[in-house]
């Protein structure tokens, strides 16, 4: 399936745009990408953005270690300073959003829908510390919005250290399986970067023969930035 998602690249260099979602039979329409720390996964993302909004997508980050302008061009940025209590109380918002684009497109019969990227960094972290404050986000964003959200217009991207479902407090890897492509950025036998895309075989991911050589990642200059304040009309869509 993830053939029709990120086919063979005509460049073995990545370009922007590989994490976009695609349609067709047997995409996937989420991406999770992983990877150590300090490898260059927020920097990658970020170009990944900076090159969607250019498209029309809008993005709704959710990033307990944003800095002031790490985000150009997104407003809806949530969690800085560590604030992971503020990542908690986003996630009801984003919830109410997700059920009215679910009953304009079943009740009313729309089928189009900006599209919306809801992209998680350091995701591992926000699923352990979360936890600790008795907030289930795995079952949230992987079990119950993973599903449902392609339909209606909104897609997830998610960054961390391992996917594999018992580092997400899942107690099965179904939903990852079906709803995502699974991307890691890691060092090549040469000490190089590269990003590959791994497939899930007998309940664990492994590599496939689809690399592509990530140069060195130049994240855009810092720029004043306004953030949405938490409040009734933050999220609407």
């Amino acid at each position: 399936d993830e053939a029709l998602v990120l086919p063979e690249p005509k460049e073995k260099n990545y370009v922007p745009g590989l994490f976009l979602p695609k349609h067709g039979t047997g995409a996937k329409p989420h991406v999770a990408i992983e990877g150590p720390t300090n490898i260059g996964k927020t920097t990658l993302i970020q170009k990944e953005v900076a090159y969607a909004t250019g498209l029309g997508y809008r993005f709704i980050v959710l990033d307990a270690k944003a800095q002031g302008g790490d985000w150009p061009g997104v407003t809806e940025v949530f969690g800085r300073g560590f604030n992971y209590a503020e990542i908690g109380q986003v996630m009801k918002l984003i919830e109410e959003t997700i059920i009215a684009r679910r009953q304009e497109a079943y009740g009313m019969g729309r089928k189009e829908f900006p599209p919306v990227i809801l992209f998680v960094d350091d995701g591992n972290n926000v699923i352990d510390i979360l936890a600790s404050q008795g907030i289930d986000f795995s079952t949230w964003f992987f079990l119950k919005l993973a599903p449902i959200c392609r339909a209606i217009g909104i897609f997830l991207w998610f960054s961390c250290q391992s996917f594999q479902a018992s580092a997400l407090k899942l107690t099965s890897g179904g939903s990852l399986r079906d709803n995502f492509v699974k991307l890691v950025l890691e060092l090549d036998g040469q000490g190089q970067r590269q990003l590959s895309l791994h497939k899930l075989y007998g309940g664990l991911y492994k590599p496939t023969p689809q690399t592509w050589a990530v140069p060195q990642i130049v994240s855009a200059p810092p720029t004043p930035q306004v953030q949405v304040a938490l409040g009734d009309e933050t999220l609407r869509l």
